[in-house]
């Protein structure tokens, strides 16, 4: 499901494009994707040592806009492939209550965006106070965002924000990926699934 989920959603924004008749897209993602594949092996060995050096009780996922669709998505694989407890909040949502449950065994994951920016980061200032362990997805950190972040990926794109939906969501796989690893689990084998659900 990571390799389709990315492939489905590059589908459903090439179909947008076209729609919307906007014919620089597909150059904007050949370049976005040579830009990606430099970062991914030293985002994957962070990823790793990260991995290795917490446990966890909780995993929270928080974003806005478009970028939530990521925060289900990411909620979804730690779920399935660490059979860890892992929910997913709209940022701002989060402080009013569901912040109760931050310790220091709770991974809280922010997709940061720029509209937003601002705004998100001082959430996550306040749960990296709280004693929350926190990783920010980003394009551009600014020193705030660093201050507050256990683990930072800054993508660094130029081109539209849209664009970047796809490599935000890398880093939550790897997360998931590696979490379960470290439980002596098969991420490609997730306990109680199968491809397809046969309905009688």
């Amino acid at each position: 499901m990571t390799r389709s989920v990315t492939s489905m959603l590059l589908a459903l924004q090439s179909l947008a494009s076209k729609k919307s008749q906007s014919t620089d897209f597909p150059s904007i993602i050949e370049r976005l994707a040579n830009h990606f594949a430099q970062r991914l092996q030293p985002l994957a060995a962070h990823v790793e040592a990260f991995v290795a050096a917490h446990s966890f009780a909780d995993y929270i996922f928080l974003a806005q806009g478009p970028f939530y669709a990521l925060a289900r998505e990411a909620s979804l694989k730690a779920t399935e492939m660490s059979c860890s407890y892992s929910q997913s909040f709209h940022t701002l949502e989060f402080r009013h209550g569901p912040k109760a449950i931050v310790s220091s065994e709770t991974c809280l994951t922010f997709f940061l965006s720029e509209n937003g920016l601002q705004a998100e980061a001082e959430v996550l200032a306040e749960m990296h106070e709280l004693g929350g362990v926190t990783i920010a997805i980003c394009n551009r950190a600014n020193e705030a965002i660093r201050r507050s972040s256990d683990l930072l990926f800054e993508l660094a794109f130029d081109g539209p924000e849209l664009a970047t939906l796809a490599p935000f969501i890398v880093p939550a796989q790897l997360l998931g990926f590696f979490t379960g690893v470290k439980k002596n689990l098969n991420p490609d084998a997730p306990k109680n699934l199968s491809r397809v659900v046969i309905l009688d």
